[in-house]
């Protein structure tokens, strides 16, 4: 063991190394993913917590999670939602604040990923998390449909 206690693994390969890691990096957050290719997968609810109710106010506060980061992408010209795809983890304080994220990969170049993390910095809850809230939360930022995906002031805007 390394010190603290922590144990250091061999890295992956194969065939299957994607899924194995991309396993390990969702344990725990309710998340499973599917590898297409070496480049695409597809994230999915795991079956346990797809059947869970979310009481209220943890279900509120995944509405309010979605509004700031939506707030926050907007507010970042390169940042944007448009043609990506991105899935995201937040630790967020007693006070609201989001006091750490993550990108689960890239949405596509280093440009696109500075912006969204110079948006990601910038957002605000403003609202504690309710009690029972599991921390890291994961969002998954997606297109919504061929070609269109909601625009920043709330209606359908088409990206061809």
């Amino acid at each position: 063991p390394a010190a603290g206690g922590a144990r250091a693994g061999r890295a992956l390969a194969g065939p299957r190394a994607a899924g194995i890691a991309w396993g390990r990096r969702l344990a725990g957050a309710g998340l499973s993913a599917r590898v297409l290719g070496e480049t695409s997968f597809i994230l999915y609810p795991t079956p346990a917590m797809a059947q869970a109710a979310l009481p209220a106010p943890v279900n509120h506060y995944y509405s309010r999670l979605q509004t700031s980061l939506r707030a926050a992408l907007c507010a970042e010209a390169d940042a944007r939602p448009g043609g990506y795809r991105i899935a995201l983890q937040f630790w967020i304080d007693p006070a609201g604040k989001v006091e750490r994220f993550e990108r689960l990969g890239s949405a596509g170049s280093a440009s696109l990923d500075a912006g969204i993390d110079h948006a990601l910095r910038r957002m605000q809850v403003d609202m504690a998390p309710p009690a029972g809230l599991a921390q890291p939360v994961t969002l998954v930022v997606v297109p919504q449909g061929s070609g269109i995906t909601m625009g920043c002031d709330g209606s359908p805007a088409r990206h061809d």
